[in-house]
């Protein structure tokens, strides 16, 4: 009965197009349920180095952080971003649909990356030797679509997001290329060479990936695949330049000064440092006994894949040295690390099967259980799925609670605990103002609020009862968790 099952899977798999129905029918309950309930944001980075600058470049309103100030960090992808708020505010300036129409959109492009991968697993690297194909679908959905850290990461709008996604399509596409003999990879290469212009830590990868892919394709005698690749990454480059002297005036300006802060000034360490091991446990924490198979993984692939494993490497290490580290500082590392487990428990299975196919079966299917199981854990237990929420929501819902007119928000000094004017609305016509007003004096407070003529202030509730007594501020607009506005008692 269940060959007879595998073997009416395997009728329908054969379908040209399957494939894409698989992984995206499969993938768009997670991506939903991620865009609707998952709300917050990661890490404050998300709003104030993509979105309120893109806020700030269509409407001429925002906040801009220090590193832009101090032309520190590319402006490539806030300038991509703001060319979807523009179509965006064509048909819509509320901020809740803002907020989901981006993530609905970048969504699209970190689909694209899992189907260029998955084109590349299911299909590209399928041998016609290779029967019960339905397993080895049944494997990706397990191991590599139900991955958590893809709807914790993928679908958001960190520059680490849009980066990882174009890696993957570039990467994939390349080697699918390559193995067919095609050498156009034009368009691909100009996809990888915009992920530096995105996210400067990617030339980590590039530096190891690039030469290493130019040395495989030589040995393939594909000399116009050599010739498209190095196009189509300076046309990539090309791109950041002129982002750069669009924003700043001076191309490549934020690459010399981001080099100048994060390295020689150390300005990241201020935010926390973290062992050498830091990554390594990280693996370990959303991998699990998954990362067994990351070694036969890479024993199968070397040949056709030493270049993405040398610059995975690379990036890894260089990070590992970092004494700042976030987890999602190497997430583009996750997905690339999963395609060599994937491979590995495949290849394993495919090996043992020749011999012993009953072992085979008990191998894969121990796998799945226990993969559908680690996944579980990490899901419920290691993943702050709504970081941040009370906050991005105080500004996603602040329009319709009454929030207008010169704002304070009190949460702390950085940018970092607050969302911005893109998620206040375009109907927010005040200016806003974040202050730490803990260490400040009742005289430095009221000044403060008098000279800029504060309406409303965002606070923690605790600190209600005070600004009701000190300065008439005593009516509440909007008390989501422990942080309330209030706003001048009428």
């Amino acid at each position: 009965m269940f060959q007879i099952i595998i073997h009416r899977i395997e009728k329908i798999t054969q379908f040209k197009y399957f494939w894409i129905l698989f992984v995206t029918l499969l993938s768009f309950p997670g991506i939903l349920l991620s865009i609707k309930y998952s709300q917050g944001f990661n890490w404050p980075d998300e709003i104030f180095q993509s979105m309120e600058l893109a806020h700030y470049i269509v409407t001429g309103r925002g906040n801009i952080t220090w590193e832009f100030l101090e032309k520190a960090r590319t402006s490539l992808y806030p300038q991509f971003l703001s060319l979807w708020l523009r179509i965006v505010y064509l048909f819509s300036s509320d901020p809740i649909t803002v907020y989901i129409s981006t993530r609905i959109m970048l969504a699209i492009f970190y689909l694209g990356g899992i189907l260029s991968l998955a084109n590349y697993f299911l299909i590209k690297n399928t041998n016609s030797s290779n029967s019960s194909l339905s397993l080895k679908y049944l494997l990706f959905l397990i191991v590599f679509i139900l991955f958590p850290l893809n709807y914790y990461f993928g679908y958001r709008t960190l520059a680490e997001s849009i980066s990882t996604a174009l890696t993957l399509i570039s990467v994939f596409n390349i080697q699918s290329r390559i193995e067919e003999k095609n050498e156009n990879i034009l368009m691909f290469s100009i996809l990888l060479g915009i992920t530096y212009g995105i996210r400067f830590q990617m030339a980590l990868f590039l530096c190891i990936y690039a030469p290493l892919l130019i040395y495989q394709l030589y040995s393939l005698k594909l000399h116009k695949a050599i010739f498209n690749l190095i196009l189509g990454l300076l046309i990539g480059f090309i791109i950041y330049l002129i982002s750069d002297t669009i924003f700043f005036g001076i191309p490549f300006i934020s690459s010399i000064n981001y080099f100048k802060v994060t390295i020689l000034e150390g300005v990241g360490d201020q935010w926390g440092t973290s062992p050498f091991s830091f990554y390594f446990k990280q693996y370990y924490r959303y991998f699990n006994a998954l990362l067994i198979f990351l070694i036969p993984g890479i024993y199968f692939n070397y040949k056709k894949h030493y270049p993405l494993i040398f610059g995975t490497i690379m990036f890894i290490l260089i990070h590992s040295i970092i004494s700042h580290k976030e987890l999602r500082f190497i997430y583009f590392t996750f997905p690339i690390l999963l395609f060599f487990i994937l491979s590995g428990i495949w290849n394993i299975y495919i090996y043992f099967k020749k011999y012993n196919p009953k072992v085979s079966y008990s191998i894969l299917l121990f796998t799945l259980l226990g993969s559908f199981y680690l996944y579980g854990i990490v899901l419920n237990k290691k993943i702050q799925w709504n970081f941040l929420d009370d906050n991005l929501q105080l500004f996603l819902q602040a329009e319709k609670n009454g929030v207008n007119g010169n704002s304070l928000v009190t949460i702390q000094d950085t940018f970092a605990w607050g969302a911005g004017y893109v998620y206040l609305g375009q109907k927010f016509t005040g200016e806003l103002y974040f202050y730490d007003m803990v260490k400040r004096s009742n005289l430095e407070k009221a000044k403060l609020i008098n000279e800029n003529q504060i309406k409303n202030i965002l606070i923690k509730n605790t600190n209600r009862e005070f600004y009701c007594h000190s300065f008439n501020f005593c009516s509440p607009l909007l008390t989501i968790g422990e942080y309330s506005w209030i706003k001048l008692k009428d």
